[in-house]
């Protein structure tokens, strides 16, 4: 684990070398207002509906392997703010089952 920013924490595999991109788990806290349909950059893919842990939110992924690693993304109200949360999941590391578990989806 090591925090991201001042208001963020990634949990990386064990070893990893904990640059900017090497596979982690990503949550971070946003001071801004979520909005529902839109994600907060453009992958190119569907904004679909997610309930975590009883918190409607949303859910996205980038469109094809991105260089080096391809995410999924989930946003969440929380709170006046906004928790995006961010997982590699491929092409060679998929820590999503991982993300998964953490949430209870």
């Amino acid at each position: 684990m090591k925090l991201v920013d001042t208001l963020g924490v990634g949990f990386y595999p064990p070893g990893s070398d904990t640059d900017l991109h090497t596979p982690a788990i990503k949550l971070r806290f946003l001071d801004q207002s979520y909005t529902a349909g839109i994600s907060l950059f453009d992958t190119g893919s569907t904004v679909t509906p997610i309930s975590v842990g009883g918190i409607a939110g949303q859910k996205y992924q980038d469109t094809e392997f991105s260089i080096p690693n391809q995410s999924i993304y989930i946003k969440l109200p929380w709170g006046d703010g906004l928790l995006p949360i961010e997982s590699t999941m491929g092409p060679t590391v998929d820590l999503t089952p991982q993300l998964m578990e953490m949430l209870k989806w």
